[in-house]
């Protein structure tokens, strides 16, 4: 597996525990959070925009003000395909 299908496969993968906090306080955790039918990426693009500022991106896309954790799901690229 090249180290862009690695690097795609962590970022869908570390979404895992993503938990958001929309404006009236409440918790969510997302255990396998999509874009378009995909598992979301770790990172937006190759290496960069990673971690904390995708997850919230997708949390806002979501109503929620922010993520307040995220993870990386190892090897997710090697069981469905993800998308940043």
């Amino acid at each position: 597996m090249s180290i862009r299908q690695r690097l795609l496969t962590a970022v869908g993968l570390g979404l895992l525990l993503l938990a958001a906090v929309p404006s009236y306080a409440e918790v969510r955790t997302f255990r396998t959070p999509q874009h378009q039918g995909y598992r979301l990426d770790y990172c937006q693009a190759f290496g960069q925009i990673c971690g904390e500022r995708v997850a919230t991106q997708w949390c806002r896309g979501q109503g929620y003000e922010y993520a307040s954790d995220w993870a990386v799901d190892r090897n997710i690229g090697d069981r469905m395909p993800t998308m940043a």
